[in-house]
């Protein structure tokens, strides 16, 4: 809640005025220097007083999958605490820590509407203690008006225990860019400067440390850039981190020739455009990880621009928002989550043969797939397909409780209160589990329960039914964790 509307509304008395006015800041004064959760106000425009912003979720504004235009999404994630002004358009955010102190930075990007030349600018906001409120402590132009496939990442990538900004995307060249900025230690914000910049027709990644225990080990990054003579060959370098000059250096450069390319299907793929690729990957892929109980795969739906990830009892349903060409062999994608809206993810594919892609992504869903034949598919569905019609539509409990199923989502009421989540339907090792993620409404896991299940069903009058048992499931199975069950019947349609 807005500390200008914690004291109701405001009266037209003159001396009520003065005295609300007089409150306000003696509790601006109070609370400058302490923490507090941030939200939306009505009017975003307003400046707000310093301190920690929580949640620290991304927020990031790409273009549609086929229009490439501008689009400000899940603003509800977090408030704008510095005005602007009319003439300006704010294209991302994102709130995060770069120096360490004691209030967050929000950082933004920013179009600018009265001067149609005007690039884009990075905005970074802090609370400054003299003024008492957020304020715009650094600017600079992007170099492009044109920026689809935002990105703004706060990440510690120069392995210092502090975060670095990163700011990605596409300009109108089609060309990526990629620009770290960092604060140095025992520097202010306002000290911030560029450790990397980058703007090259290819692929630029971010590939952190494999030592996971070291956190203090940089990133690297990998710059892949198509060749100008022949667009299916790249130029490699391997940019680390030089703490003497606070910069990332390049190594030595060296050339990637696609001799193999040798079908010419493939080279059609290469060469070919969005559009040409996308239907190279349309259909279902599958990733062996060695078990013959377990195969996960991805199906990319192009009619849809819907991807799904399946992997035992989980399965993920991504809206196909961005599609962007990089390298002869590889596609930028943007998936937004179906069910939590506020996560979104950037995967890049790389076309390997015609049978084998490689998904690259700081995500489970990474690594190895092959093209999933007719046959193994149909196994697949007729192995999944009994168990997801059991459970659908409304279901009553005799205490009062219920449960909507429209898998994955389900939506569970009782007492009063209604809770959202992903179920799963699964069985192990001969039992019938149902595993429900409950979530939040900012995205966050609230709990995961798992319940063993009995299915019943009649025909004579036409009834169905579950019973629930609390479970807790162990590497041999499941077992119940409650002797209490609870049954629920299916409100069939008349």
């Amino acid at each position: 809640m807005s500390f200008l509307n914690c004291c109701g509304p405001i009266s037209h008395n003159p001396h009520m005025k003065y005295v609300r006015g007089m409150l306000l800041r003696l509790l601006i004064v109070s609370l400058l220097f302490l923490p507090f959760s941030c939200r939306r106000d009505k009017d975003p425009q307003r400046p707000i007083v310093g301190g920690t912003l929580s949640p620290r979720t991304e927020t990031e504004a790409g273009s549609g999958k086929q229009d490439g235009s501008f689009s400000y999404t899940n603003r509800e994630s977090s408030q704008v605490l510095v005005n602007l002004g009319a003439g300006y358009s704010i294209m991302a955010l994102v709130d995060g820590n770069l120096d360490s102190g004691q209030s967050d930075e929000q950082i933004l990007i920013a179009l600018p509407l009265d001067d149609s030349e005007a690039n884009l600018e990075l905005v970074i906001a802090s609370a400054v203690p003299a003024k008492r409120q957020y304020d715009v402590v650094w600017r600079f132009p992007l170099q492009t008006r044109t920026l689809t496939g935002i990105t703004l990442k706060v990440d510690d990538v120069t392995g210092d225990g502090r975060n670095e900004l990163i700011v990605s995307g596409f300009n109108e060249k089609n060309s990526h860019i990629v620009k770290i900025y960092s604060v140095p230690q025992n520097g202010e914000i306002t000290d911030i400067s560029t450790v990397f910049d980058a703007e090259i027709n290819g692929n630029i990644d971010i590939v952190p440390s494999t030592n996971r225990e070291n956190s203090s080990i940089p990133a690297s990054i990998v710059v892949q850039e198509t060749d100008a003579q022949n667009s299916l060959d790249l130029t490699e370098a391997v940019w680390t981190w030089d703490s003497g000059t606070y910069a990332f250096k390049s190594g030595p450069s060296r050339r990637v020739k696609f001799d193999a390319v040798l079908e010419e299907r493939m080279r059609n793929v290469y060469t070919g455009g969005v559009g040409e690729y996308e239907k190279y990957l349309s259909g279902p892929w599958y990733r062996d990880d060695g078990s013959s109980t377990s195969l996960d795969y991805v199906f990319f739906d192009i009619k849809r621009d819907e991807i799904l990830f399946h992997s035992g009892s989980v399965q993920e349903a991504y809206t196909w928002e961005l599609s962007q060409r990089t390298t002869a062999k590889r596609l930028h994608i943007r998936l937004r989550n179906e069910i939590i809206p506020s996560i979104v993810a950037d995967f890049s594919i790389s076309g390997e043969s015609w049978d084998e892609i490689r998904i690259i992504s700081n995500t489970d869903w990474a690594g190895d797939y092959h093209r999933l034949t007719s046959k193994l598919q149909k196994a697949l569905e007729v192995e999944k397909a009994p168990l997801y019609p059991i459970l659908t539509g409304v279901w009553q409990g005799q205490d009062g409780a219920e449960i909507v199923f429209d898998l994955p989502r389900v939506q569970w009421s009782e007492g009063g209160s209604v809770r959202s989540g992903i179920a799963s339907l699964f069985d192990l090792n001969g039992e019938l589990v149902l595993q429900i993620q409950f979530i939040r409404e900012n995205g966050v896991l609230e709990e995961a329960v798992n319940w063993l299940m009995e299915y019943e069903e009649e025909s004579d009058p036409p009834h169905k039914s579950i019973s629930l048992t609390r479970a807790q499931l162990e590497v041999r199975g499941a077992r119940a964790s409650d002797l209490n069950s609870r049954r629920f019947e299916q409100i069939l349609p008349p």
